[in-house]
């Protein structure tokens, strides 16, 4: 049996970083569901996760990028990122 390894989706963080920056320029809110995902998975196994992004201000345009990785903490609570698969 292959080893499990952690996949957990960067989203929220990025998600967070984007719409802080966005509100610093423009009055605007976004609605993120579920907030965050911590998924394991065998290497290769299949998943699927649905995420909803809402803008809760339609007079204000939003611009997301959302972005996965596979990550886990080093010894200092630092997030070290590892390319997908390894």
């Amino acid at each position: 049996m292959p080893a499990r390894l952690p996949f957990r989706s960067f989203l929220a963080a990025v998600l967070a970083a984007g719409s802080a920056a966005f509100l610093a320029q423009a009055e605007g809110r976004i609605g993120l569901q579920p907030a965050s995902v911590e998924l394991e998975l065998d290497p290769g196994e299949p998943m699927r996760q649905v995420v909803t992004i809402a803008n809760l201000d339609p007079a204000h345009p939003v611009s997301v990028s959302l972005t996965l990785a596979d990550w886990a903490y080093d010894e200092d609570g630092a997030p070290v990122f590892t390319p997908a698969g390894e």
